[in-house]
């Protein structure tokens, strides 16, 4: 893991985005972001983060349909990125998520702390 360990934030709605990242960045993430799971996409296979923070519902693909893209990526470091999902857990999302093959999974609206903590635990620090 580099100094700062990078975390992609794939969250639609900005407001929230930029909450989440200033709090990584409070606790000595550096982080990137995608509006979009294409964004996403194009995000883990040019140049794979440390982890990932995936919300469920996005514009054109669910964050669970871009997980599942991503661990089926040829590429191993992609397949085996970290990823919290993170939803507001209607309809089964939970267990989509981790059926997807999610490392964990945050009910949104989350602590900040429970974040932090899974995202520390999914990089083994």
């Amino acid at each position: 893991m580099r100094d700062a360990a990078c975390v992609l934030v794939v969250e639609d709605t900005a407001v929230v985005r930029a909450l989440v990242i200033q709090v990584l960045e409070a606790h000595g993430f550096a982080a990137a972001e995608a509006e979009t799971a294409e964004d996403g996409l194009r995000a883990v296979t040019e140049s794979p983060p440390d982890a990932v923070v995936l919300d469920h519902h996005l514009p054109g693909m669910s964050g669970a349909a871009l997980l599942r893209l991503i661990r089926a990526s040829p590429d191993a470091r992609v397949r085996a990125l970290p990823v919290v999902g993170v939803s507001g857990c209607r309809d089964g999302e939970r267990e989509e998520f981790l059926r997807a093959g999610a490392t964990c999974f945050l009910e949104k609206p989350f602590r900040q702390p429970d974040l932090i903590e899974a995202l520390r635990a999914a990089l083994g620090a």
